[in-house]
């Protein structure tokens, strides 16, 4: 039996099915303009830049599967060096607006229609339950809101510090200084460090004042962490045990890590794209 696709003059062999899953996803181009970034162009640099987002070529989504990093600094650094690899200037665009774009440069690649598996507890009865969700239920939180607003500065050790947003190129260099002296080091601990206006100036002092935070300290840490990088709206979910409709978290790195394989997997092509002989 010979197995073949055709689309308007486009035919190949059952061996590239996989680059032809991405034939169409590869014409086209993502336009986000400052207004329609979660920060609203907020915090980038040099006024900010109207980004382009492409899909991922064939070439590059092999690269990304097959080559896997466990590390989730290493995984994100993966990440970012997709995204650049678009046209993306990292160092003109927020680290607050990282996770969003991260998120539609493999939603363009792929697909919304995937859905995705998660459980949670009941608030009503107590039970965990089962429930999914596809790409298009994710939305962003944005910054120029009243209630999602960022401080200007927190008080860390009895003093006021100074927040400076800094852009995703920034944040990678404190990233990749940090990471190379110390690869057990937790990633919410240098999007933490980069955050504070100080740390080019005085990374060891910084460093030690997040590490070291305890009591009201800490809890200020928290709450500028879940400021800056809890950005995902709740998603709605039903239990399946009582029926109680309520809002849960959902970490949007986390669900995005398999967003590929989770698409080559589930993926079948229509009847008017695949003949048999």
């Amino acid at each position: 039996m010979k197995f073949k696709v055709n689309i308007e003059g486009y035919s190949i062999r059952h061996k590239n099915l996989v680059e032809y899953l991405f034939f169409f996803k590869s014409q086209q181009i993502m336009y986000i303009s400052n207004q329609e970034l979660p920060s609203k162009g907020l915090f980038s640099r040099e006024g900010g830049t109207n980004i382009e987002i492409k899909p991922l070529t064939f070439k590059q989504l092999l690269d990304y599967i097959e080559n896997v990093e466990i590390n989730p600094i290493a995984k994100l650094r993966k990440d970012l060096n997709l995204l650049a690899s678009t046209g993306v200037d990292l160092y003109k665009v927020s680290l607050l607006d990282m996770d969003y774009l991260i998120f539609m440069l493999k939603s363009i690649t792929i697909s919304d229609d995937i859905k995705f598996n998660s459980s949670t507890k009941c608030y009503s009865c107590d039970q965990i339950t089962q429930f999914s969700f596809n790409l298009s239920q994710i939305h962003f939180k944005d910054f120029d809101s009243e209630e999602n607003r960022i401080p200007s500065k927190i008080n860390i050790g009895g003093e006021m510090r100074k927040i400076r947003v800094p852009s995703i190129g920034e944040f990678l260099s404190v990233l990749d200084t940090i990471y190379k002296f110390n690869p057990e080091i937790k990633l919410a601990q240098i999007k933490l460090y980069s955050l504070f206006d100080e740390w080019f100036a005085n990374p060891t002092g910084v460093q030690n004042m997040v590490d070291n935070a305890s009591r009201e300290s800490a809890a200020n840490l928290i709450y500028l962490d879940d400021k800056c990088f809890g950005r995902i709206e709740p998603v709605e979910c039903k239990c399946v045990n009582c029926g109680q409709v309520q809002l849960t978290n959902i970490d949007v790195l986390t669900i995005t890590e398999n967003f590929f394989t989770d698409f080559l997997r589930h993926f079948r092509p229509n009847e008017s794209q695949v003949l048999f002989e």
